[in-house]
């Protein structure tokens, strides 16, 4: 999205001719099919108990989920389409991506639309004749893992979700749940990513993790030079979480074995576990999440 929005800039009436070079890092430059399940049916991907994904995908929309509530909402899906969440709709594909059985719908008839994208497209020349330095550094990772394209079928017992089509077994456990694999960095097909050829460099890395594992060749594309040091902190995500949730009119407060703390001490909020979230102590639904947990004893207290 980053890019994106770097691209409205420099294509709009408010450009200052202040922008000297541009990286785009799989950027989703014609749009991802993956935001098509979060914009017509609030997932953001099928479950499947042997997928790390899957998993992570469904701690995100917990949280997100949490976060609908928080603001109001019944659900995320009203949370999304009714705040409104623009940016989920900003990134949906401005291309034929949809089949009814074998036969690809033309966009954008019966698709879900991305005026934003549209427009902005129109006017890459804009960009390209700009004088900005554009690099281009995009993820395509083997065996073929990003959702390219989705086959649908009717969506009644699913509605209001899933306007356009609901995704072929989507609801099952195992199978390919109606998402046709492509090319890409598992989030941008590569055909969107690449759409912007300039200076452009095809990495096997995840989307995920661009900035990090390119890190020293956006330093010597931005610098000219090599970089001597290079800071890699990325603990990632194992299977192993803890999750405090409390539903009461209470507080929480959470000491781990070797003595950190989070939740509400003393009046104030307090956060000393790295990787860790609160959602605070003014809310209705008050959570803790802990990534990575260690092992011991964990003390819950209740205020």
């Amino acid at each position: 999205m980053g890019g994106l929005v770097a691209r409205q800039y420099i294509q709009s009436d408010n450009y200052e001719e202040d922008v000297d070079q541009l990286i785009f890092l799989g950027t989703p430059h014609l749009g991802a099919p993956k935001a098509y399940l979060m914009w017509e049916g609030a997932e953001m991907g099928p479950f499947n108990l042997l997928s790390l994904e899957s998993i992570r995908n469904t701690i995100m929309k917990f949280i997100l989920s949490q976060e609908a509530h928080e603001m109001g909402y019944d659900n995320l899906f009203e949370y999304i389409r009714l705040e409104p969440i623009v940016s989920v709709q900003q990134l949906l594909p401005t291309y034929d991506y949809i089949f009814d059985a074998n036969v690809l719908r033309t966009y954008p008839t019966n698709y879900p639309m991305n005026s934003f994208l549209e427009e902005l497209n129109q006017n890459i020349d804009v960009l390209l004749s700009s004088g900005v330095e554009i690099h281009n550094i995009v993820g395509n990772t083997e065996p073929a893992q990003t959702i390219g394209a989705i086959e649908i079928t009717d969506p009644i017992g699913h509605l209001p979700r899933w306007e356009h089509g609901y995704p072929e077994d989507f609801g099952s456990v195992f199978g390919d749940h109606g998402l046709i694999l492509s090319s890409g960095d598992q989030t941008v097909p590569l055909a969107s990513a690449n759409f912007v050829d300039s200076n452009l460099l095809v990495t096997s890395f995840i989307h995920g993790t661009l900035p990090t594992d390119t890190e020293d060749i956006i330093y010597k594309r931005l610098t000219g030079e090599d970089a001597t040091t290079l800071v890699r902190e990325n603990p990632g995500v194992d299977l192993k979480i803890i999750l405090i949730k409390i539903l009461s009119p209470a507080d929480l407060l959470v000491i781990t074995p070797d003595g950190k703390k989070i939740g509400k001490e003393n009046s104030q909020e307090v956060n000393e576990i790295p990787n860790a979230f609160y959602t605070g102590f003014n809310t209705d639904t008050e959570f803790i999440t802990i990534l990575n947990p260690i092992d011991g004893e964990y003390k819950i207290y209740t205020e």
